[in-house]
């Protein structure tokens, strides 16, 4: 809805963007604070990076289900909160 292109189709070799390439590019259209939020947690990696230790399976079970929760409260403020996320 706010025209931003999140793969790159008119490259001669048609690559998806990384998550880190995803989040600069909608970097415009998020407050600060949440842009902040997803990009320390889900791919800095001297922060948390849930995302990388969960996809490449050396988060335990114990952290899976802790940190699971922040991200299900972060999907559900964007969800639900959106006017205060997303600039208008």
């Amino acid at each position: 809805t706010n025209e931003v292109l999140v793969t790159r189709y008119q490259d001669k070799e048609q690559f998806d963007n990384t998550l880190g390439g995803c989040l600069s590019k909608i970097k415009p259209i998020l407050t600060e604070d949440i842009f902040l939020e997803l990009q320390d947690f889900l791919t800095e990696s001297n922060g948390v990076n849930f995302r990388n230790n969960l996809l490449h399976g050396i988060s335990d079970p114990g952290m899976v289900r802790h940190f699971g929760k922040y991200v299900w409260w972060l999907v559900l403020k964007m969800i639900f909160r959106p006017s205060e996320l997303i600039k208008e």
